[in-house]
């Protein structure tokens, strides 16, 4: 059986854009493009931090990366925010 309306909308219903999805999430949220570091190992680096912290944000019940980021402000808040205070 076909999709109906084309390649995009087969991908987003057969999950092709969840690579898509992150590298937005990354790249707006936390301006991973305009990132200065390009040599050795820092871009990957910092790609693993930003995907915990995404991680941590989503595991504490944030539907939207932005406002949990919000939120975390401080260590101390995002402590607090986790129980670990």
């Amino acid at each position: 059986m076909a999709l109906p309306g084309g390649g995009a909308l087969r991908a987003l219903l057969c999950g092709g854009n969840v690579k898509e999805t992150h590298h937005h999430v990354r790249d707006v949220t936390f301006g991973e493009d305009a990132s200065a570091s390009r040599t050795g190992r820092g871009p990957a680096n910092l790609a693993t931090i930003r995907a915990a912290i995404i991680t941590a944000i989503k595991d504490a019940g944030y539907l939207h990366i932005p406002e949990g980021r919000r939120d975390h402000t401080t260590p101390a808040g995002a402590l607090h925010l986790h129980g670990l205070d």
